[in-house]
């Protein structure tokens, strides 16, 4: 992709039969729609939060605690983001809300890219591209985005890092960044892109609510066999 078109594939789930098929019924997927499938591979990658988890809207708190335990989390993520053959996960999406992301644009481990407590200096002409979210899957929406991105942010140990992106990599900087403030793709959808894609987002909200309700009777069946004993 030539790098000032802005990245049409951020955070793109991989419809495969492995994920997408997982605890269900072959013949049946196979006549499900692309949005549908991708939903059912979100809900198979463990710890991801999907569409419209209240946490996707809040604001996230500074880090101020950078120990073993940040890392552990930080390494989590990035199996999560490789497993969902991702190239950028946010904290929020995996039911943190701390400010911190990891993005990797080339697949490589050592290429991974830890962000703490970000801050970005963006410039440059908007370019506009197609973007979608592991938090939001079926979802596509048109962005218009920065091709520059100075970003200020802290590393693992704490240390103040400055660096400056450009093209694939400042765009995915900028999906992931607006995911510590609260905003996602849908905050960015214009009157077109609500008409498309309505019908998912009603899906998604169905799926949460029926998921709720779900655990809600869990609940209530735990707290009888309770009593009971």
């Amino acid at each position: 992709m030539n790098e000032n078109t802005a990245l049409a594939e951020i955070e793109q789930i991989p419809i495969t039969d492995e994920l997408a098929l997982k605890n269900a019924d072959r013949s049946k997927a196979e006549n499900e729609s692309p949005e549908m499938k991708e939903i059912a591979t979100a809900k198979n990658i463990r710890k991801l939060v999907l569409y419209p988890d209240p946490i996707l809207k809040k604001e996230c708190k500074k880090v101020e605690k950078f120990d073993s335990s940040l890392k552990s989390i930080i390494d989590e993520m990035l199996s999560i983001m490789r497993e969902s053959g991702g190239i950028g996960l946010a904290a929020p999406q995996i039911g943190i809300s701390d400010r911190f992301f990891v993005c990797n644009i080339s697949g490589k481990p050592e290429d991974d890219m830890i962000f703490i407590n970000p801050k970005l200096e963006l410039s440059g002409k908007l370019v506009s591209g197609v973007e979608k979210c592991l938090s939001i899957p079926g979802v596509s929406v048109e962005c218009k985005r920065y091709p520059k991105a100075k970003v200020t942010y802290k590393d693992l140990n704490g240390n103040e890092m400055v660096q400056e992106f450009t093209g694939k990599m400042a765009i995915v900087i900028q999906h992931e960044y607006e995911h510590t403030i609260g905003r996602t793709i849908t905050d960015r959808m214009n009157l077109t892109d609500q008409v498309i894609n309505k019908r998912q987002l009603d899906r998604l909200k169905k799926i949460a609510q029926l998921e709720k309700e779900k655990q809600e009777g869990l609940r209530k069946k735990a707290e009888q066999e309770r009593r009971i004993k």
